[in-house]
């Protein structure tokens, strides 16, 4: 995980992640992913994850342990969606079909 550098893009996190998925995370691993999102994603979300294809194109996922954080990056406006941050098991059925990209 990246620590150095300038936060340059603003993240947003949908109201799911932040009322349902980072409580539910193992206390172990809710700092990490929190610190990753705060931080790493807003320093340079493209290098912190990849893409991802298919029907989920527009996302990018990081992978922490077997978590997964899924967002979008809008590059012109310098922001980052979080739309999930949970257990990598189901984590793009559960979550993203959820989601309707903007």
């Amino acid at each position: 995980m990246k620590k150095s550098g300038e936060k340059s893009y603003l993240v947003r996190c949908d109201r799911r992640v932040l009322k349902k998925h980072i409580p539910a995370l193992p206390a172990r691993i809710r700092p990490i992913i929190v610190d990753f999102i705060d931080n790493d994603l807003a320093i340079d979300p493209l290098s912190a994850g990849k893409k991802l294809h298919g029907e989920f194109e527009g996302y990018r996922r990081a992978g922490i342990n077997t978590y997964r954080i899924i967002y979008s990056v809008d590059t012109a406006e310098r922001t980052v969606d979080v739309v999930s941050a949970k257990h990598r098991q189901g984590v793009y059925k559960q979550s993203l079909k959820k989601t309707k990209k903007r």
